[in-house]
Parts: C-alpha cells; sequence; structure tokens
C-alpha cells in the first residue's frame, strides 16, 4: 500500500512536489510583518510580490518581500519597487531572443500585453539542449521566475495535455 502511494506521489512533476518551497507563502509573509509590527503593509505587498503560482501554491517573491520589509523600518513611507530587476544576468534569455522568429515575438508580445500564452514545460533541461527548441525557451523562463504558472480560476480554456498556461508575474 505505502509503496503505491509513494509509487504515485513521485509521478508528480518536481514543481508539485516542492511548490511552497520556491518562495514565502501567504503565511509565511504574514509572520513576518507580525514580528516586524507591519502589519498595515499586507496588502500592499501581495499586490506587489505575490505574482507566482508553482503547482497548487502562490508564493511571494522573498527576494523583493525582505528588501520591502527592511526599507520599510527605515521609511514607513517607502514605496515598493522591483528589487530583484537587476540581481542576475539575462545573459541566456538575450540568446535566445536574439534568435527570435516570429512565433517567439508574437508570445513575448501576448506576455507583456497581460495575456498568457500555453506551453510544454520541459523540467530536465541541460545547458547542452538549452537552444534546442521555443520549448526550452520558456521553459528556463518559467523555472526561473520570469514567467508564472496562470491560476485555473483564470483561464479561458482547458490549456491541454502536458501544457501549461504562463504569464508575467503580477498580471
Amino acid at each position: 500500500m505505502l509503496t503505491k502511494m509513494m509509487q504515485e506521489y513521485y509521478k508528480k512533476p518536481v514543481i508539485l512536489l516542492m511548490d511552497e518551497y520556491f518562495g514565502f507563502t501567504g503565511n509565511d509573509v504574514k509572520r513576518l510583518l507580525q514580528s516586524a509590527d507591519l502589519e498595515k503593509y499586507g496588502e500592499r505587498i501581495q499586490s506587489w510580490y505575490d505574482g507566482y503560482h508553482f503547482g497548487d501554491v502562490d508564493v511571494y517573491c522573498p527576494w523583493d518581500v525582505m528588501n520591502y520589509v527592511r526599507d520599510l523600518q527605515f521609511d514607513p513611507d517607502a514605496r515598493p519597487v522591483s528589487y530583484w530587476k537587476n540581481t542576475s544576468s539575462n545573459s541566456i534569455i538575450r540568446s535566445f531572443i536574439d534568435f527570435a522568429g516570429n512565433s517567439i515575438t508574437r508570445k513575448l508580445e501576448t506576455l507583456m500585453e497581460g495575456g498568457y500564452i500555453t506551453e510544454k514545460i520541459e523540467e530536465d533541461l541541460t545547458y547542452d539542449y538549452l537552444h534546442s527548441s521555443e520549448e526550452n525557451l520558456w521553459s528556463v523562463l518559467y523555472l526561473t521566475g520570469y514567467l508564472t504558472k496562470v491560476r485555473e480560476s483564470e483561464l479561458k480554456a482547458f490549456p491541454g495535455e502536458n501544457r501549461t498556461a504562463l504569464s508575467s508575474p503580477g498580471t
């Protein structure tokens, strides 16, 4: 019995096995704000930094939340900003875009307009195969947090077997 349950459990994609570990959950942020006596900023933090959906869990960007809480401790009038945007190199993303065809361009435009696209996500990418398909671009963008899974309640239609609806975080 236990073996059968384990087999079913491990058939799930990795992202569903560890979904709450990709960022702060709502409860994590609530506890953090309580400990810093900043509960009144909860809605603002949620609207700015609760843009990621992994598996069945909504998560906040830890880097943004921690930096904003720090700023609020020094200045209660501090405005939220995207702290993470300058924290890494985007060279891999740029290399994909340099070779972008019309299909990629149209999909990027859809995302920038606040829409969503549906793609197959490959979780087992290696650098050897990174540039071998357009699917890999969307997988990289999703797995690195540039894109997030669209909540099922927000979908206009089922994305299809082995496909994930993706949007830009915060849209």
